[in-house]
């Protein structure tokens, strides 16, 4: 009898590689497509050139602190909010994020809220010691590393921005790199919001 020796390898292989893209599979429509996430190259956009939608109800996102505590988007009802999905990994996500640390400084609380959350799932231990290392201000960020809040918004690619307004209704998105260094950025956030 003539048997191959590497036959009863042959399946675990084949498991393996099935498990492989399976996961691959699921987790794909939660993340970032490759020719954003891997273009750290690609041009950021104005924020003039965002346009206002029509309203479209949300419903109640909710963001984790680092201590773990629930933050509810409608807790900034009343105030236009600005919420932009980034993560650590996303080559033009870690470019953005010391503009928008600088930008969230800058904010008064007549301004709209920036809430700036990391989709990354290591969560607060991720977060802040790739900011450390990258030399970031710490700023109030949130924590999604379950990805409800892109699966919630069909969110596809990042970095992503949603505009709500002080109704609690999305008036714009965008995916991509956005240029919050603009000096003209905060009279933008507002516009979006108004």
């Amino acid at each position: 009898m003539n048997r191959n020796p590497f036959a009863s390898q042959v399946p675990a292989i084949d498991r393996r590689r099935a498990l492989i893209l399976g996961g691959t599979l699921l987790a794909a429509p939660f993340w970032c497509k490759p020719s954003r996430a891997q273009d750290a190259d690609e041009k950021p956009v104005s924020l003039s050139a965002i346009a206002r939608q029509a309203p479209r109800a949300l419903p109640d996102l909710t963001f984790s602190d680092d201590a773990g505590a629930a933050h509810p988007l409608s807790q900034w009802r009343g105030r236009g909010v600005v919420v932009h999905v980034w993560a650590t990994w996303c080559p033009p996500c870690v470019l953005e994020l010391p503009k928008l640390a600088a930008l969230s400084a800058r904010l008064g609380p007549q301004d709209p809220a920036l809430v700036i959350v990391s989709a990354d799932h290591g969560g607060a231990t991720a977060v802040h010691g790739f900011m450390s290392r990258h030399h970031i201000t710490p700023f109030q960020g949130y924590l999604d590393p379950k990805a409800s809040v892109m699966s919630a918004l069909g969110v596809e690619e990042l970095p992503f921005t949603f505009v709500v307004d002080a109704k609690g209704q999305e008036v714009a998105r965008h995916g991509g790199p956005i240029d919050w260094a603009a000096p003209d950025a905060i009279a933008q956030l507002r516009r979006l919001t108004a």
